[in-house]
């Protein structure tokens, strides 16, 4: 059950048709109906985690690897008769790290001395155009964690302070250049890096 069709089940007025920029598609209508719905977080969630908290994170995620996609059809619960409705894991991370950018981009923006060019102004640009009022991704991410009914959600802002930008590297290592050039490892590092400061 996609998102659309879990806020639409919350709010029967909500449009759940409106591909972008939609009224009513905000942090609180999805805490909202994942409450009112009885959601249940994903398995493997920590114990203190909620449904409400686990999509917190997926804001968080979303923030920190710039995915500006996360519309109202780009999450959902699992809905099987017998059991309890679940918090789908998070999927579909496709428009991020500056995917659209050629190297010839990246490569302008970590070596550019111009602040309209740089990662920096790159990553601040980064916005929700389906959630209401196009948030920053950020700002988004930063409001989903403080307006969640659950505390715990500020784990998730706790664990990006405690993320090694080691650990990315190692990844991005092992990435044949056929599948991610080396303009698109150093861009992609460059922009976790800096929305991670932002994060913080």
């Amino acid at each position: 059950m996609l998102g659309n069709v879990v806020l639409f089940q919350h709010d029967p007025s909500y449009p759940m048709h409106q591909p972008r920029r939609v009224p009513g598609y905000t942090v609180e209508a999805i805490y909202g109906a994942l409450r009112e719905l009885a959601v249940e977080p994903p398995s493997g969630a920590p114990p203190d985690q909620d449904a409400c908290s686990v999509f917190a994170s997926y804001l968080v995620l979303d923030a920190l690897i710039g995915n500006t996609d996360r519309h109202h059809m780009n999450w959902g619960v699992l809905d099987d008769p017998g059991s309890p409705r679940v918090l789908a894991p998070t999927f579909d991370h496709a428009s991020s790290l500056g995917f659209l950018l050629s190297d010839e981009q990246r490569n302008l923006r970590l070596d550019t001395t111009d602040p309209r060019q740089t990662v920096e102004a790159y990553a601040r640009r980064g916005r929700s155009s389906s959630f209401e009022g196009s948030p920053g991704l950020v700002a988004l991410a930063v409001e989903a964690v403080r307006a969640c009914p659950n505390p715990a959600a500020g784990d998730w802002l706790a664990r990006v302070a405690g993320y090694s930008l080691d650990s990315l590297d190692a990844i991005l290592d092992r990435m044949p250049d056929a599948r991610m050039s080396r303009s698109s490892r150093m861009f992609a590092r460059s922009l976790v890096a800096e929305n991670r400061r932002r994060l913080l």
